[in-house]
């Protein structure tokens, strides 16, 4: 499933934002609709990056204490 970003109106005209997970834009659109909302604008949302692993500043050196505690745990 994808994740959409909408921005949509109520019968009053309040503004209304949120995320939802949707196989089709026009399924989020349908949901939309049954929620009496009238929709606005519709955007699928691109998906995090994997994040790098840790590193350290160059020149940074590590304690022999952490070093220590991190192979005991």
């Amino acid at each position: 499933m994808r994740v959409y970003s909408y921005v949509a109106r109520d019968n009053d005209g309040k503004r209304q934002e949120g995320q939802r997970q949707a196989m089709t834009r026009q399924d989020l659109y349908g949901w939309l609709r049954q929620q009496k909302l009238v929709p606005i604008s519709i955007q699928e949302m691109e998906e995090e990056p994997e994040r790098s692993p840790i590193r350290y500043a160059p020149g940074k050196k590590i304690k022999s204490i952490e070093v220590s505690d991190f192979c005991w745990q």
